[in-house]
């Protein structure tokens, strides 16, 4: 929602991702924590109070349950299938914009034997970030489409890559192909295609997806 023209100078990148995530938390969580549920409705309304009016979000956070459809709805016979479905989970799993995980370079990924180290070289008004994030190499215990580790295992395989070792000699080389912009459109695409509403998901719902998705995990052994 932040890359759709809300501006407040007291307004973070972090609460501005946030504005859309409590209608996903309601489909995702329904009465399962009502004091979570409680806690989220008094901040909203507290920053209501605070800070200038918003206009409710156009668009819903797209949680993992949102992805696993949208990866099972891309037909296996698509090339890039395994490809996309890395790249929108590794979004969801992590936050990353668009630009950040586009220009992820095969030399930016760190097997570390348990989990896998990621260097984000650029973000939003930054081109000299170098943030590190690291996923979990654990077996999704959910489903196959939403295992981001199964899915880049596939593409790379597809490019004669090894997670477990990577050649030195391609680290220059993208991991994901696409430019920020052709992700963007790529995944909205994909949404229609699996059956949503037109307009209910844009790119930046991964990153509202990965907040809300923590939230549900709150108090949680996970």
């Amino acid at each position: 929602q932040a890359e759709d023209g809300i501006r407040d100078r007291d307004v973070t990148g972090v609460q501005t991702c946030a504005l859309p995530i409590w209608p996903s938390l309601v489909r995702e969580g329904g009465q399962k924590d009502a004091t979570l549920r409680g806690r989220i409705k008094n901040a909203i309304k507290a920053g209501k109070r605070n800070g200038k009016p918003v206009e409710r979000a156009k668009r819903a956070a797209c949680i993992a349950s949102d992805v696993a459809k949208i990866v099972a709805a891309t037909p296996d016979y698509v090339p890039t299938k395994a490809e996309e479905a890395s790249l929108w989970l590794f979004s969801l799993e992590t936050g990353a914009r668009a630009i950040s995980a586009t220009s992820v370079l095969i030399g930016d990924l760190q097997w570390q034997g348990d989990y896998l180290r990621v260097k984000l070289r650029v973000t939003k008004g930054n081109d000299n970030w170098n943030h590190h994030v690291q996923l979990d190499a654990a077996p999704h215990q959910e489903a196959r489409e939403l295992d981001f580790f199964h899915w880049l295992r596939a593409h790379l395989i597809s490019r004669g890559l090894d997670l477990h070792n990577l050649d030195k000699t391609r680290a220059s080389e993208k991991l994901w192909h696409w430019s920020a912009e052709a992700a963007r459109e790529l995944f909205r695409g994909r949404v229609r295609d699996a059956g949503f509403r037109p307009g209910m998901f844009s790119y930046h719902s991964l990153r509202a997806g990965f907040l809300c998705s923590a939230l549900l995990k709150a108090n949680t052994p996970e």
